[in-house]
């Protein structure tokens, strides 16, 4: 028989394996699967199959108790993705909102960012949401379909691809970003994505594919052109992810030629770009 358990957590990448609560559930987990003595009940449904952190302010990143996971609680659950999730439709609109509620524009508007940027450069175009009146909860799977084109520059030459970046950012009731912690412990938004245009190619007829996570399979065949001036569109995966948005708070998204603030030491600055 086949066991399967997901523990989504938060905090750098070591410090939260040293909590006293995570060694013993680690001790447990060895010693069910490693020596053979479930004491603590993981072959016999005694345990979640999931267990995730679920991420709402007050903290700070850069405590202890964050960088830990301690700042958290954490809630049990027997599956992921969660399957009473409600997957909901964001809209970004010509004057910068990002709205739940599809807009009946009138008119449209190509809004333009450089490309092969970087964090200082702060490059971006950046949607928000209003404040929220309830708690909400993002937790699972996120994609963000876009439509892009690429211009070349008067002194450049022509560019032959596209790579676009995309952040979702936290903000509390005083208008401030939320951070979180990161693997090395800098400051982080709740997630991120990255997609290039040339691999937009997405196979629907794959069985694991799904509308909120479309599956590619990168074969080299699926290579596909860009050409100055089409316009093309592009599902973007940004990382599985969970945050509770309480009342004042506000959700932006974001999208770029380059890397942004948050990045931290996984930047994407080959020569290749």
């Amino acid at each position: 028989m086949f066991h399967k358990f997901l523990r989504l957590g938060s905090g750098r990448h070591d410090l939260p394996f040293y909590n006293d609560a995570d060694v013993e559930l680690q001790k447990r987990f060895l010693s069910a699967f490693c020596k053979n003595d479930d004491y603590a009940g993981w072959t016999q449904g005694k345990k979640p199959a999931v267990e995730l952190a679920i991420r709402k302010t007050p903290f700070k990143h850069d405590t202890i108790d964050a960088a830990s996971g301690r700042a958290f609680q954490f809630r049990s659950e027997g599956e992921w993705p969660l399957a009473r999730t409600t997957y909901t439709k964001y809209y970004l609109t010509p004057d910068l909102a990002f709205t739940p509620d599809e807009p009946s524009c009138s008119f449209h508007k190509r809004l333009s960012y450089p490309a092969l940027t970087v964090p200082d450069d702060n490059s971006y175009i950046r949607f928000m949401t209003g404040a929220y009146e309830t708690d909400v909860e993002i937790t699972g799977h996120i994609v963000a379909h876009v439509n892009v084109s690429v211009t070349p520059e008067l002194t450049g030459g022509t560019p032959k691809d596209i790579d676009v970046f995309v952040t979702v950012r936290h903000w509390g009731a005083d208008g401030s970003e939320v951070f979180y912690t990161g693997s090395i412990g800098d400051p982080v938004p709740v997630s991120k994505g990255w997609q290039r245009v040339s691999l937009r190619k997405v196979n629907k007829e794959h069985p694991n594919h799904r509308e909120y996570r479309p599956w590619r399979d990168y074969f080299s065949t699926d290579v596909r052109p860009v050409i100055t001036g089409e316009i093309y569109g592009l599902d973007v995966e940004v990382w599985p992810t969970q945050v509770v948005l309480q009342k004042g708070e506000k959700l932006s998204f974001e999208i770029s030629g380059g890397d942004t603030q948050g990045v931290g030491a996984f930047s994407h600055e080959s020569p290749e770009r």
